[in-house]
């Protein structure tokens, strides 16, 4: 075995002055990323050459090599050196032909965006670059215009004399409004790929040009080939697309073609009915070499694109809140009397209200300011949606697809459209199918699902996930909880944490003068008994740590009482003890 990479990053580490032993599966060494005084660093070689290391303080493989002034290629044999041609570089320009941005294509059918650094050179990503849709120097010159889902195919229809061809950055379902001011006025012909995502991106897509077009043409996907390349490799001629294009009506949202249906359904796996079943395999040098986008949010640090379970009792004015949110959002207005709102349009299933009701809460909540724009938020009440298993996963893409700007969609509650279990199926493996539906659905449009539901009656646990009513196969789905709990009507905590959502606690106020609820201020930990709470609020709103004495004086209590209590607190986490013995906050920069 070559184990020159090996050789390559222990000299380095020598060169550094780093430490490092051999060890029974490789070697520890000090980690160059960090101030590493304890070695952290395990290093070990792969059967085929590779170096793989792995630092405990959780130092990224960039920052590693580049402490050591080592390339990822270094870590690899000769033979194994990741080294993939490029095959064709798309670019993106402006209105006057201005370089934009890059999508390299790699072999293996692998992507990435890039753009100018401004010093001759490139940066991966598309950070700050402005997203327009592929050739848009000759787009804004055309009268007539074929969208279809990749920059291959709009290439090779150019160069077949096809006129003015486009397609959207990240093809299907990559669709933004802002794409809509470049086809005012003109000819719009639609070429799908022959897929359900193809499709739905199409309808959606479709469904936004035609409001600005001159007229707009969705031509049916080819039965014999999934793109217009592989029609045309298979020996059909631009002259059959002409007249294909030609046999095709006008579009009609309000009408969709009778093929849309079948083809859907037909379908329903995102590829065609077929026996047997295939894996979607994705690469270690895709994954590594992709530019993805960070995660997308509804209301940023808080509610992300996914999956959301909102629990609380009943009553607690878990409706109030989603309602709020939802026409916050509509409206891009800050909620909660504290956060920004990214604006788009909300789905609101209030399945346990009347129209009467939700129009009553509406007009308290909106307090006579701006109403949302018609098409922004949209409603269904009781009884308006269906089960998970009736067809209820159907409906909701519907109303995605023809919306521009989805964001949010709420189900007011859960179990309005949950199955029951039955029989002796897993209770977990029950609650993980009813939400992996919503889950995929919210993940492929880029939206936030938010269900409510409820806690348990008898709280087993001070964590967000025990607390919520039903087996972890619910928050196990769920990518962020959040929990409203009251400690009397209109005033409570809200709690929130997921995979993308750094925990928070807040304290809330329910005030319908002021637009719904509100966050007061950060809330105490979660499990602290009433009296412990009195403890911490004392503490928080000090200016400088306390000593016990004090406290129990300000509290009225025995001191030996309080005294007990504020230590218990300290072994717990809760408070963190001075040099001098009083009290404080952990992180209070007076605490010593």
């Amino acid at each position: 075995m070559n184990n020159l990479p090996l050789q390559r990053v222990l000299q380095a580490l020598t060169d550094k002055g780093l430490r490092f032993s051999k060890q029974s599966k490789g070697f520890l060494a000090q980690c160059p990323a960090h101030d590493d005084k304890n070695p952290s660093l395990s290093i070990a070689e792969a059967p085929d050459g590779r170096v793989l290391m792995h630092c405990q303080a959780g130092c990224t493989i960039e920052s590693i090599l580049e402490a050591l002034g080592l390339k990822m290629a270094d870590l690899y044999p000769e033979r194994l050196e990741p080294s993939p041609k490029k095959e064709t570089i798309y670019q993106y320009t402006d209105e006057e032909g201005n370089l934009l941005s890059e999508l390299v294509r790699l072999e293996g059918k692998r992507f990435y965006h890039r753009r100018p650094d401004g010093k001759g050179g490139y940066t991966n990503g598309l950070e700050g670059v402005r997203r327009v849709p592929y050739r848009l120097h000759e787009l804004v010159k055309a009268e007539r215009v074929i969208v279809v889902e990749g920059e291959k195919d709009a290439d090779r229809l150019v160069k077949a004399g096809m006129g003015c061809v486009t397609t959207f950055p990240d093809g299907a379902g990559a669709y933004r409004s802002e794409y809509q001011q470049y086809f005012r006025g003109k000819k719009v012909i639609f070429l799908s790929d022959a897929d359900r995502a193809g499709v739905s991106h199409s309808l959606k897509a479709s469904a936004s040009l035609n409001e600005v077009a001159e007229w707009l043409k969705l031509v049916e996907p080819f039965s014999d080939a999934k793109d217009v390349s592989e029609w045309l490799d298979k020996g059909h001629s631009t002259a059959e697309l002409v007249d294909r294009i030609a046999g095709t009506s006008d579009f009609d949202p309000a009408s969709l073609p009778e093929w849309t249906a079948t083809f859907l359904e037909n379908h329903q796996d995102g590829k065609k009915k077929r026996s047997g079943s295939l894996l979607n395999i994705l690469d270690t040098n895709a994954l590594l070499t992709k530019a993805y986008e960070p995660p997308e949010w509804v209301i940023p640090e808080l509610l992300p694109v996914g999956l959301t379970i909102l629990a609380g009792e009943p009553k607690a004015g878990k409706s109030w809140l989603t309602l709020q949110v939802s026409l916050d959002v509509s409206r891009g207005k800050t909620t909660l009397g504290a956060y920004p709102t990214n604006q788009g349009q909300i789905l609101y299933c209030g399945l346990e209200d009347s129209p009467n009701r939700l129009q009553t809460r509406m007009h308290k909540l909106l307090n006579a300011s701006e109403w949302p724009k018609d098409g922004d938020l949209d409603f269904v009440d009781a009884g308006g949606l269906s089960r998970i298993r009736n067809g209820a996963i159907e409906e909701l893409e519907s109303w995605l697809m023809s919306k521009d700007n989805p964001r949010l969609i709420v189900i007011d509650t859960y179990g309005r459209i949950a199955e029951d279990t039955s029989g002796n199926r897993s209770v977990y493996l029950h609650d993980v199918e009813m939400l992996s539906g919503l889950q995929k659905l919210a993940m492929k449009y880029g939206v936030c699902i938010l269900c409510v539901h409820h806690t348990r009656k008898e709280r087993e646990s001070t964590k967000r996930t025990s607390s919520v009513s039903g087996s972890f196969g619910l928050t196990g789905t769920a990518d962020t909880i959040i929990l409203l709990e009251t400690s009397s009507p209109g005033n409570g905590v809200l709690r929130i944490g997921g995979r993308d959502v750094v925990s928070v606690s807040f304290q809330v106020k329910l005030d319908l003068t002021e637009g719904g609820w509100l966050i007061e201020g950060d809330a105490p930990p979660p499990g602290l008994s009433p009296t412990r709470t009195d403890l911490y609020r004392l503490i928080e709103q000090s200016e400088e740590p306390m000593f016990y004495t004090d406290i129990a004086q300000r509290l009225d209590r025995h001191p030996k009482t309080v005294n007990r209590l504020l230590n218990d607190m300290v072994r717990d986490g809760v408070l963190c003890k001075t040099d001098s013995g009083s009290y404080a906050l952990p992180g209070n920069r007076l605490a010593g």
